[in-house]
């Protein structure tokens, strides 16, 4: 028997067992399933399983159990349903298909090492062995560049006890659970950002780089570098009331929103000329701007609910 798959971006669109086609119906996110072909609908939970296969009547077929890591028990008809853990697909030896390598769920780790050095000393585990609170279809990675000088941010030789913006951080731990925040960097460290970015593109990993105040400035620097010498851009640029240039336009080739407090001869134009949005955040200053529910709101969604530009990898923890 030969079986083949279509993908629509990261996910099965179709499936071709010995010439015979298999459609499958999807919600427009990742690893969200409906259907396959016209008599199987999928029940899944939070993290994606599919927990049974109904009928078109709705009565209940295959139903699936699973250990905390994910490895199934099928109960019920027999059914030769690939996709299981997480929505991934099962290759039939009952290894599952993560993008970027193979997960083995009676093992509890990967069959290959992250792609990523500097990810602590096991580099074949699972989500940090955290199965049941986290997800990771693609290996989503995020950098944040923070505002005010080098020296005062992250790292910096004037920095104090916390040195990134609440805000900021906020944003970071909303993100953490679903996807790697990769750094947290101060205005000063561009070449460190494109580095990072550079390598992460260059592998397949979708990328985001958020900016706020002159980290804005710095995070379209970056993502103009990005497509210059790179040859790649982000996936999405966020900028949060950069200083920049009231003439200053989006890099080709990297999708920028923006979002602005109010215009003033200090801050001087806050719209970025071709980005995909200028935001207005009303009632916030400069400083609190990041912690507006329109802000934090707009890049978590926009992060969790991109497919990305580049090939989709996963499999990152």
């Amino acid at each position: 028997m030969t079986t083949q798959f279509l993908y629509d971006g990261p996910d099965i669109a179709q499936e071709v067992v010995n010439g015979l086609a298999t459609a499958y119906l999807r919600l427009p996110f990742v690893d969200a399933p409906v259907a396959r072909g016209a008599g199987a609908y999928y029940l899944t939970d939070h993290l994606g399983s599919i927990l049974g296969l109904t009928d078109a009547a709705g009565a209940l077929t295959t139903r699936y159990v699973y250990d905390p890591f994910g490895l199934a028990t099928a109960e019920g008809p027999a059914s030769d349903n690939p996709l299981q853990f997480a929505g991934r697909e099962n290759d039939g030896t009952g290894l599952l298909y993560f993008r970027a390598r193979y997960y083995a769920p009676a093992l509890h780790r990967f069959l290959g090492a992250d792609l990523l050095p500097g990810l602590g000393a096991n580099r074949y585990a699972y989500l940090g062995n955290n199965p049941l609170g986290a997800l990771d279809p693609f290996g989503l990675e995020t950098i944040i560049i923070t505002g005010g000088s080098a020296s005062s941010g992250p790292g910096g030789s004037s920095a104090g006890a916390n040195p990134v913006n609440p805000g900021l951080t906020q944003i970071a731990n909303r993100l953490e659970p679903r996807e790697k925040v990769v750094a947290i960097l101060n205005s000063g460290q561009t070449d460190e950002a494109f580095e990072r970015a550079c390598n992460l593109k260059k592998s397949g990993h979708p990328l985001f780089i958020i900016g706020h105040s002159w980290g804005g400035e710095k995070a379209l620097r970056v993502a103009r570098r990005l497509v210059a010498d790179c040859g790649i851009g982000p996936d999405h640029v966020f900028t949060i009331d950069p200083f920049s240039a009231p003439d200053v336009k989006a890099p080709p080739g990297a999708p920028v929103t923006n979002f602005y407090q109010r215009r003033s001869w200090w801050f001087g134009g806050p719209e970025v000329e071709g980005a995909v949005a200028n935001i207005f955040a009303p009632e916030a200053f400069h400083g609190d701007i990041t912690r507006k529910m329109i802000v934090q709101d707009t890049i978590v969604q926009t992060i969790f609910e991109s497919r990305g530009v580049g090939q989709p990898l996963g499999g990152r923890y």
